[in-house]
């Protein structure tokens, strides 16, 4: 084992690195000091690690710290025991914020207080040729682009409990007397008024005898069979009819197999949609099973994420994504035909929309809707939005995030809300890295920051090519094998994995707070200021099958969706997609 200085110097330079924490958390523990050794266990919810790493640190802890006395919640740096905050961060960015401990570091074990930064973010580009799906045909144009947050740990085990709720048995039993007494008063009051009202009269029969002067003569009455109208007769009597909307604009894409929803009469079972209802006035409003969300509304807008990050080992690959569009496409064949809908898919920057406005859920229009889906990551080589598929600009002028830097799930919504939706349902991979602009210098100055210099840009590169050298070999074993090609996140995925001491590039990106003051202020905009109720917007949470969700992105999903009447909800790997829509 390295000596102490090393392992010091080791994780000071990489807190990322698990292993060298762990080796460091032991060489304190053989040297008896257990208050050091369970700070350099201490990590935040964020920071990736291995489900074997996340099985010894509960080891460890259990050893140092038998009674559970420690405070483990809250990340310490694993060698200056400094609090480490972290920032939201995605696909381009991890930053870890400092602020100083009340503790300071005895002048003979330490020299100085340390400082951690772990800076979790790097451009990528995306290369074909190596199996590695870009964003072919326009995709992102700077190089930050495209990046979300590793989630780490052992779901089960090892996720950081909270304090413990005080009891407020007696509060809720003050409540509970107060409301019984209450119910009483109105009881004896109600039994008042009812014995002071006088009785009511009985009621009185008055009979009149009636002698009839003559006879009562009986009419003949013939009955006649009546004959079933004919088909002409049938069809001139007025009706209501709901007619399919004019030939489409939109080039359906060549697709090579046939679909397997049948929407010929609008609906491919009885448990979606809230039934077939074409007489006028009724049926406009739609009930939809959405992933396990159940959620009404009469214009409906599905919002569905087309980047790789959906199309991971972890998630499924492929065959995942077959049975999300399979999925929604039950879902539109049993609306109702006066529903209003439409489909938003994203990509990066990359949106495109199935009509520029809500349609009619007639089977013509579902059928032309499930035409239009149905090559999207159909292919390993054609994975994400194509040609062909195009969208009307996001209109500008809502803050914080100018529209030229929306990206991912915030700019797919912000165009579905400029349709005059009441329903709207998003499935994402999760966060990624929302690139944040600046100048040259401004740049340099805040990679400097950062701890981000030549030699480490030097470092970088060299990792990034041999991820994409290991990645090709990787793809063409499975071809091959006649398996499935590996979709990956982006390169921080295969560096970390081949190349885990190797540090990952920072850069600056829009906070989450800032993607949620955008959703607000865009349902101001198009709703609150024209007096039109807020839209119920409903996220699912699409994981993989050994992921561990981020306590900080989920909670950052709830707040858009409880704000804006919604629900939210966590999908787990190919399993979670069975009979999520049928199922009760």
């Amino acid at each position: 084992m390295a000596n102490l200085h090393e392992l010091v110097t080791l994780a000071e330079s990489d807190p990322d690195n698990w292993d060298a924490r762990l080796q460091l958390a032991q060489a304190y523990k053989e040297l008896g000091m257990n208050d050091e050794a369970l700070n350099a266990l201490r990590g935040n919810p964020l920071t990736p690690m291995t489900m074997s790493q996340s099985r010894l640190i509960k080891e460890l802890r259990a050893e140092l710290d038998p009674e559970g006395k420690a405070n483990m919640s809250e990340p310490v740096h694993p060698v200056s025991g400094m609090v480490m905050v972290k920032a939201p961060i995605a696909d381009d960015e991890e930053v870890v914020a400092t602020e100083t401990a009340t503790a300071t570091e005895t002048a003979g074990e330490w020299e100085a207080q340390h400082a951690a930064v772990i800076a979790d973010s790097s451009p990528i580009a995306p290369v074909s040729s190596v199996g590695v799906a870009g964003n072919e045909g326009g995709g992102a144009e700077d190089q930050h682009e495209d990046r979300s947050i590793m989630l780490a740990g052992d779901i089960d085990a090892n996720a950081i409990k909270p304090h413990e709720k005080e009891s407020d048995a007696s509060q809720k039993a003050s409540a509970l007397t107060v409301a019984v007494l209450v119910h009483v008063a109105i009881a004896l009051l109600l039994g008042l008024v009812v014995m002071s009202m006088p009785p009511p009269n009985p009621p009185q029969i008055v009979a009149t005898a009636y002698t009839p002067e003559t006879d009562e003569q009986i009419e003949e009455v013939k009955i006649q069979k009546k004959s079933k109208a004919t088909a002409a007769s049938a069809a001139s009597k007025p009706t209501f009819a709901i007619s399919s909307m004019a030939s489409s604009p939109i080039a359906i894409p060549e697709f090579d197999e046939s679909q397997n929803v049948d929407v010929t009469l609008g609906m491919t079972s009885n448990q979606v949609g809230t039934g077939m209802s074409f007489t006028q006035g009724e049926g406009e409003t739609s009930m939809v099973n959405f992933f396990g969300i159940r959620s009404s509304g009469s214009r409906i807008v599905f919002v569905i994420e087309a980047a790789r990050f959906m199309l991971t080992d972890r998630k499924g690959g492929i065959p995942a994504f077959t049975k999300v569009k399979d999925e929604i496409a039950q879902m539109m064949a049993g609306m109702n035909r006066q529903t209003a809908f439409n489909i938003v898919i994203f990509e990066g920057k990359k949106i495109a929309t199935f009509q520029d406005e809500l349609v009619a859920a007639t089977p013509s229009n579902v059928r032309q809707a499930i035409e239009w889906f149905d090559p999207i990551n159909k292919k390993f080589e054609k994975i994400g939005i194509r040609d062909g598929f195009t969208s009307k600009p996001v209109q500008s002028g809502i803050e914080p995030i100018p529209v030229n830097d929306l990206i991912h799930y915030i700019k797919a919504m912000q165009r579905a809300l400029e349709m005059d939706v009441n329903t709207m349902f998003v499935l994402t991979s999760g966060w990624i890295h929302h690139h944040k602009p600046m100048e040259k210098r401004e740049y340099e100055k805040w990679m400097r920051k950062k701890g981000w210099g030549k030699k480490e840009e030097e470092e970088w590169v060299g990792a990034l090519a041999k991820a994409k050298t290991w990645l090709g070999k990787e793809n063409a074993t499975r071809v091959k094998k006649g398996v499935p090609q590996r979709v990956i996140r982006d390169w921080h995925e295969v560096v970390a994995e081949i190349l885990p001491n190797v540090r990952r590039k920072p850069g600056p990106s829009y906070e989450m707070e800032e993607v949620e003051d955008q959703v607000k202020n865009s349902v101001s905009l198009y709703y609150r200021s024209k007096g039109k109720p807020r839209p119920k917007i409903n996220m699912v949470w699409f994981i993989g099958s050994d992921e561990e969700p981020s306590t900080t992105v989920q909670n950052h999903f709830q707040n858009i969706t409880k704000r804006n009447r919604g629900k939210q909800r966590v999908l787990v790997g190919m399993e979670g997609l069975k009979n999520v829509t049928g199922g009760p």
